[in-house]
């Protein structure tokens, strides 16, 4: 084969090489023809147009009466005169719409532009969400949003996050569930990390037990606590979270103070407080103690009121020189002795912690006025009997005599005999019981309130 020979072979591969890429590229441009609608009879083209109905209207514009596009319970579409004197078959050819983005429509035959994404019109809005987690993206009212920015707030039980979400993927609905609702101590406004206070406390009514003794309970309770915020960022393809500052922490104290009064015959009273403090402290996640301490304080009051011996001793950690028990006692004019036990010698060191105080009451009053008035009772009592003694016999009757007459009693005046007889003033002395009566009520109130 000479050279003219080989030049001619070439050309003709690749002039079908040419060939077969124009071929191609008429195909894929015939592939992606819009649809196009045509109405024929018998052969003939009547008329064409974008959908069904404008193919109708187009073919029936000579036609008397018109044609109108109707769909077969087949899919197939047909052009009918109003008049019912004839149909004409309606083909569609094609594979696309004609406008980029429409989206066709089998229920007309019809090529549409899609309504707005309802996510077009909140493109760009932020809005704030409290979780338990960092979420990378939420769907919010069905369109998605994703992660701006994190806070993180963290107390010692539990964690959540404010986090902002901002709707800045346009157009993309989602069908997700919100996220649960956060749960927790720490499910607040992160704020400034205010601590926050819980207190109470009540006191059961005064209560008499088989022994005659009175009992109350007192409860006191509080709850400090103190969260720690920090930021959250995005590093390294990942959120991250700072320690919280300051650090988490608690302090719950439950104090129980049971107090208990005892009287005795002889006027005097025995009062036992005992205080139980149950303290719980936590600093940062899971790390907590707690020390329980009970304080019990005896003391004695006398009869006459006054305050007598007392004693206190005390369990636990919060103990203030350790824990131990001491006794003392007193009389009125503030002189007394006492002994400590449980101290070492010298000035004893600081205390580890502090005891809870002794919740106040009135018992001790209650009990040094009950017992006030038991006196008083005793003394009116004597009184009366004294008072009692001096008149027997001045107004002994002798009843034997079958009269009822005051005696008569006859003494020496100077040399000369008197007599007096009380029977001539019986009218004035019956008025004398009242007068004694009114006399004693006086001494009574005075006795009663002379402290």
């Amino acid at each position: 084969m000479n050279n003219q020979t080989r030049v001619l072979v070439n050309c003709r591969v690749l002039l079908g090489f040419a060939c077969m890429a124009l071929s191609f590229s008429f195909a894929q441009s015939a592939g992606a023809a819009a649809y196009t609608w045509t109405v024929t009879l018998n052969g003939t083209v009547w008329g064409t147009g974008s959908s069904p109905s404008n193919a109708c209207s187009n073919a029936g514009a000579t036609i008397a009466g018109g044609l109108h596009a109707v769909k077969e319970s087949n899919g197939s579409w047909w052009c009918k005169n109003q008049a019912g004197n004839g149909t004409w078959q309606v083909g569609r050819k094609g594979d696309s719409c004609e406008n980029a983005g429409d989206v066709y429509n089998d229920a007309n035959g019809e090529c549409e532009t899609p309504p707005p994404s309802k996510c077009e019109a909140v493109e760009g809005n932020q809005f704030d969400q409290i979780t338990n987690e960092i979420l990378p993206d939420v769907c919010n009212q069905g369109c998605k949003a994703t992660l701006v920015l994190s806070i993180v707030k963290q107390t010692v039980n539990s964690k959540s996050f404010l986090s902002t979400y901002q709707h800045n993927t346009p157009g993309v609905e989602c069908s997700a569930a919100p996220p649960p609702p956060c749960e927790g101590d720490a499910c607040e406004d992160p704020g400034e990390a205010d601590p926050s206070t819980e207190k109470s406390e009540e006191c059961s009514q005064w209560n008499y037990d088989a022994e005659g003794r009175r009992l109350q309970e007192c409860k006191k309770f509080s709850y400090e606590t103190q969260p720690g915020v920090s930021d959250c960022k995005f590093i390294a393809g990942a959120w991250t979270c700072g320690t919280p500052k300051p650090k988490p922490s608690t302090s719950k104290n439950d104090t129980t103070t049971k107090t208990e009064v005892t009287p005795h015959p002889d006027g005097s009273t025995d009062t036992k407080t005992t205080t139980t403090t149950t303290v719980t402290k936590c600093t940062g996640v899971n790390s907590c103690s707690t020390n329980t301490t009970q304080n019990v304080n005896n003391s004695h009051t006398n009869a006459d009121g006054s305050q007598g011996s007392s004693s206190s001793s005390c369990k636990g950690s919060g103990c203030t020189s350790g824990g131990g028990s001491g006794s003392g006692s007193g009389t009125g004019s503030g002189e007394g002795e006492g002994n400590e036990e449980g101290e070492e010698d010298g000035v004893p060191g600081p205390g580890t912690s502090l005891s809870a105080p002794t919740a106040g009451d009135f018992a001790e009053g209650i009990a040094e006025w009950d017992q006030k008035v038991a006196t008083v009772r005793a003394e009116l009592d004597q009184k009366m009997d004294q008072y009692s003694a001096l008149f027997s016999g001045a107004f002994d009757l002798n009843l034997g005599q079958g009269g009822g007459r005051l005696p008569c009693y006859s003494f020496v005046v100077y040399g000369e005999t008197a007599k007096l007889c009380l029977s001539d003033y019986e009218d004035s002395l019956i008025n004398l019981r009242y007068v004694l009566l009114l006399v004693a009520a006086v001494v009574a109130g005075i006795i009663i309130l002379k402290d």
